[in-house]
């Protein structure tokens, strides 16, 4: 059995001068087309020889479209594989072929059928497209700040990129056909020997640079989410946040625990924010001699790659809901921040505040006063 190579086919459907080409050229090098596919194209070893190659375009269902094998085998054209509407056919050596189409506007009337079926094809995938828009779309804007930090926006975008790509494929098919259709209509005979090198090469180029962006972003994703623990103990050390030490500055309290969901420490990045530090703390506090109550801190620091995507965090945490009610926050002026806004809710209170490209944000549930909190958290965050 002759030796046998695949090969990815980067050329199109509709591009039928450039595969008759590209046959042609895989021939004279000794490689003859034996199947095909939506992904790849089978060669066989063989004689180098000046062999040509036709792509004819029927639908298979039709009674009468399946005797035409049988008529171009008569006529010196084996068949060799279909790939949807496009079937292949391949010069019979020393047949002396009749030309499978010599009349450009019956040859017109075949290509339309794949226009329209591009056409139709184009439509689902717009309205697909479109639909997976919306439904990405609605999914980031319910975790908003998970688009800054825990880059919710990658596995979204990856789906839009690919939905476009396919999109835009398939409108630059329709295209191409109506130039095929034109060329016909105007009584030109299509180039069997088109140049395609420059075409296949683009394609390649730009497959390389779509999925390796695709792949690259799904695997940073998939190392992000697998390399950070999910709960560090509080170092005993300097911290980059406001920790509940610097609140509780008058009361005696103690660390329930460490390392767990209530006491932990994280370092993390993203994309946008590639600095991000977060500290989670639940303290006892003593109120009297046998009674204690217990107050929980939550604090971060966030430093974005830009003040433009600073300020985009700052807004989408003002615009997160406290469980179903959304959040109103009170703008504080005047106290050397680029801006700072702060939320309460009962024993709730909350800090955002922003310096350049640098966010802090500040939840905490205790009975403090507001003024209180600001002054004890506000020098710490400068």
């Amino acid at each position: 059995m002759n030796r046998r190579k695949r090969k990815i086919l980067y050329l199109s459907m509709w591009q039928l001068e450039e595969l008759e080409a590209w046959f042609n050229d895989m021939h004279l090098k000794g490689w003859k087309l034996v199947k095909l596919n939506r992904t790849f194209a089978t060669f066989e070893e063989t004689q180098p020889m000046d062999v040509q190659y036709r792509c004819e375009i029927y639908k298979t269902d039709d009674s009468y479209e399946k005797n035409r094998v049988d008529f171009y085998e008569q006529s010196g054209w084996e068949y060799v594989d279909s790939l949807i509407f496009v079937h292949i056919y391949r010069e019979i050596v020393g047949a002396n072929p009749v030309e499978i189409h010599s009349d450009p506007s019956i040859y017109s009337e075949s290509i339309n059928i794949l226009k329209n079926d591009l056409v139709k094809r184009g439509l689902l995938i717009l309205i697909a497209t479109i639909t997976m828009v919306f439904v990405y779309l609605h999914q980031l804007e319910r975790n908003r700040v998970g688009i800054f930090l825990d880059d919710y926006f990658i596995f979204p975008l990856t789906g839009i990129i690919t939905y476009l790509y396919i999109l835009i494929t398939m409108i630059n098919g329709v295209f191409h056909t109506l130039r095929l259709l034109k060329k016909l209509r105007s009584g030109q005979m299509l180039n069997h020997q088109a140049t395609y090198k420059r075409k296949l090469y683009l394609k390649i180029l730009i497959d390389i640079v779509i999925f390796g962006s695709i792949i690259s972003l799904l695997t940073y994703l998939f190392i992000q989410d697998n390399t950070n623990p999910e709960y560090t103990a509080i170092p005993n050390e300097q911290l980059p946040v406001v920790q509940i030490s610097d609140i509780l500055v008058d009361e005696e309290f103690e660390q329930i625990s460490q390392g767990d969901y209530d006491n932990n420490y994280q370092i993390d990045s993203s994309i946008t924010v590639p600095k991000q530090y977060e500290l989670k703390q639940t303290v006892e506090i003593s109120s009297g001699k046998f009674y204690f109550h217990d107050t929980q801190l939550y604090s971060g620091y966030y430093e974005a790659r830009n003040e433009w995507l600073a300020s985009g965090l700052v807004t989408a945490i003002k615009e997160e809901f406290d469980f179903i009610i959304p959040k109103h926050f009170d703008q504080v002026k005047d106290i050397g921040f680029d801006e700072a806004w702060i939320y309460e809710n009962g024993s709730q209170h909350e800090i955002v505040a922003r310096n350049g490209k640098t966010v802090y944000r500040v939840i905490y549930w205790g009975d403090i006063e507001t003024d209180t909190l600001l002054k004890r958290t506000l020098p710490r965050m400068q």
